[in-house]
């Protein structure tokens, strides 16, 4: 804030005082000193969320359409880190009839952080991915996203255990052989992580 000092101006003024004007400028009468925050509070939970409780509140589901190559490809380039979730399946369909038969293959982590896998060949069950949808909304994520998926796939029977990944595993070695076993020239794959 700067003070200045007028002079009356001549006989215009019938005031024979000095009048003080405060002059101020924006700059000074903006300035406002930062607030200060308490005392951090500590976070609700010093532990971090398990990884089966993080992943079943984001579950990705990807669905892909094409050619054997296309699928393929498609497949083999999923931005996602295996090594980073328990328990997906992949369905896939072929064949040009209104039932066709569909392979679900479960991958399930193990403590090698390789994958055990379960598949279910020409399965005829209608509607799966709609019961598959279904369990993932009921669980809300409050649950092992995982435990509820397998429930709904019991329907299907016993599956076949195949020959586990060992790790390193890729989004290629997992999902392209269902693709590329696929009959017919035009193939949908479903992909669901889910915890």
């Amino acid at each position: 804030m700067v003070l200045r000092q007028f002079e009356p101006m001549g006989n215009e003024h019938t005031m024979n005082k000095h009048i003080l004007v405060m002059t101020l400028f924006a700059g000074a009468s903006l300035a406002v000193a930062p607030a200060q925050s308490p005392t951090p509070s500590p976070t609700p939970s010093a532990t971090p969320m398990n990884r089966c409780e993080q992943n079943s509140t984001s579950v990705e589901v990807h669905i892909f359409y094409g050619s054997k190559e296309i699928v393929t490809e498609k497949v083999a380039n999923l931005p996602s880190d295996l090594s980073e979730r328990r328990v997906f399946l992949q369905i896939t369909q072929s064949g040009k009839t209104d039932n066709p038969p569909i392979e679900v293959k479960l991958f399930e982590q193990q403590k090698d952080g390789g994958f055990a896998i379960t598949e279910w060949t020409r399965a005829r069950t209608p509607r799966l991915f709609d019961k598959l949808d279904r369990a993932i909304i009921q669980n809300k994520g409050e649950h092992c996203v995982g435990e509820a998926m397998k429930n709904v796939l019991k329907e299907l029977g016993k599956g076949e255990r195949l020959t586990p990944l060992t790790p390193p595993t890729s989004p290629r070695d997992a999902f392209a052989p269902s693709v590329q076993h696929a009959s017919g020239d035009f193939v949908k794959t479903i992909i669901i992580f889910g915890c």
